[in-house]
């Protein structure tokens, strides 16, 4: 069979030839298609080898490397009322809250500390001196915030496979290592007035947000409080969404296993049509094999990433 690539369009083609369906028909069959190809690709992506069913392979597209901004903490009084599920905030001196005058939209999914007990998220920002952010303290004025608390991860991640690093060639190169603290002493920490340093302390929280086509979100807490924009990197687990688009979109792994992805969809196709296991099943998990085993020689992977409990 010939290499197709990893493109969708080639995967839902074939789950309708196998399934009998119009390839066609973008209203029915190409819509249902797709479900049946993200399912048969969840199903590769899931790492089940063979020969040792319940021990998933760690794929290594799957375990990237990443790079967030923890940003310098800037102390100020607050004015306005928050109100129930949104919350305006406005810095008292027109001013800006994280840089000098403006609000990058970066800035969405950063935390702030109101008077060390309403732990806040940034979720839009407007103009110059305001922010919207989600929280329950019920009354801003006069309080004092700080920011930089928290900062979301990226949209993909599932879980830490390396503690958080700094870059070896940045100021920090040869300084703290980061360790893990559970959320709860974290914010038992950050209720005292934050004092800023250099972060060497971490913690992982599950926000109470979710996308419809990437799912549970996290972010992370950091202390002590920075006293200076830091980039820091790790290496995490990575759940791709769901593919939406059948024409444009396509799956990661690359080219490489794309082979074993199509059998994936042929044999979920094959077992919906005809209600059993045939020959495209067979063909996937030799193929499967052959994909782990291509995959297991090409980085070192660490033990299986966890989020910290508690």
């Amino acid at each position: 069979m010939a290499n197709t690539g990893n493109h969708a369009d080639y995967m839902v083609d074939a789950y309708c030839e196998v399934m009998g369906w119009d390839d066609t028909d973008t209203v029915t069959d190409r819509p249902n298609a797709l479900i049946g190809v993200n399912r048969a690709y969840r199903r590769f992506l899931g790492g089940q080898h063979p020969d040792t069913p319940g021990v998933p392979h760690p794929w290594s597209f799957l375990r990237p490397m990443g790079s967030i901004q923890i940003p310098v903490s800037i102390t100020g009084t607050g004015t306005g009322t928050f109100a129930t599920g949104s919350t305006t905030i406005v810095d008292d001196d027109s001013g800006d809250l994280f840089t000098n005058g403006t609000h990058p939209s970066g800035e969405i999914g950063l935390g702030i500390l109101v008077d060390g007990v309403g732990l806040l998220r940034v979720t839009t920002v407007s103009d110059t001196n305001t922010i919207i952010a989600t929280g329950g303290v019920a009354n801003f004025t006069s309080k004092t915030f700080y920011t930089g608390m928290q900062v979301d991860m990226p949209a993909d991640f599932a879980g830490l496979v390396t503690p958080f690093f700094y870059p070896y060639d940045s100021a920090e190169g040869t300084g703290p290592r980061f360790t893990e603290m559970s959320p709860e002493r974290m914010l038992l920490e950050l209720q005292e007035s934050p004092s800023s340093g250099t972060p060497y302390q971490y913690a992982l929280v599950p926000l109470p947000i979710f996308t419809a086509t990437v799912g549970q979100r996290y972010a992370a807490i950091f202390w002590p409080v920075a006293d200076a924009d830091r980039v820091i990197q790790f290496r995490y687990r990575s759940v791709p969404a769901d593919v939406t688009d059948s024409t444009t979109c396509f799956f990661v792994g690359g080219v490489d296993h794309s082979d074993t992805i199509e059998l994936a969809v042929r044999a979920k196709a094959e077992f919906a049509s005809r209600k059993k296991e045939g020959t495209y099943e067979a063909a996937f998990l030799t193929a499967m094999m052959g994909s782990i085993g291509r995959d297991a020689t090409m980085f070192y992977t660490e033990a299986m990433p966890h989020i910290v409990e508690g």
